[in-house]
């Protein structure tokens, strides 16, 4: 998780567990209660020995890897990042409202988004996480990790390709 790569949570001996009456939710809900900072991982279900489903986990490698190598331009990527900000505004934090000014596509593998604000102090880790999974689902990283990089407004980064009016309401 700290570096940012993607995952799949592989449950072999599936055949036994559907003997002991286990089920894919209890699995699940096991995985997430023990991992919760990693919900976006998929799940698959293998039995090595008879090689049950391994297609399936190597199809899924194959999906996280398109996804993480996956490229949104700066204008879906704005648009994504001004509908989490309507949707829920980050708080107040230190008497100052957190503003974002644009936001764009850095990278690859994992798939880095830079955001220039106006104090990435302001920013609350509950609020980074709700807008990192967010913009997971919005722009199309659904089981890879995103990264997000917080720079203040004056900060060197990449060029912008958009005017730098705030994406925040007020």
């Amino acid at each position: 998780q700290e570096c940012y790569k993607p995952c799949i949570f592989v449950v072999n001996k599936w055949d036994l567990g559907r003997k002991a009456q286990m089920t894919p939710e209890a699995w699940g809900e096991y995985l997430f209660s023990e991992f919760g900072s990693m919900r976006h991982v998929p799940v698959a279900f293998v039995t090595a020995r008879t090689g049950w489903n391994l297609r399936a986990v190597i199809r899924l490698a194959r999906s996280l890897h398109r996804q993480a190598r996956r490229r949104v331009s700066t204008g879906p990527v704005n648009r994504a990042v001004r509908e989490a900000l309507l949707a829920h505004p980050p708080p107040f934090r230190r008497n100052k409202r957190p503003k974002i000014y644009y936001a764009t596509q850095v990278g690859t593998e994992p798939p880095t988004l830079v955001l220039k604000c106006n104090d990435p102090e302001l920013f609350s880790a509950e609020w980074k996480r709700y807008l990192t999974n967010f913009l997971q689902e919005r722009l199309g990283f659904p089981e890879v990790p995103l990264r997000l990089v917080f720079r203040a407004h004056h900060e060197p980064s990449p060029p912008p390709s958009l005017e730098e009016a705030p994406l925040s309401a007020g």
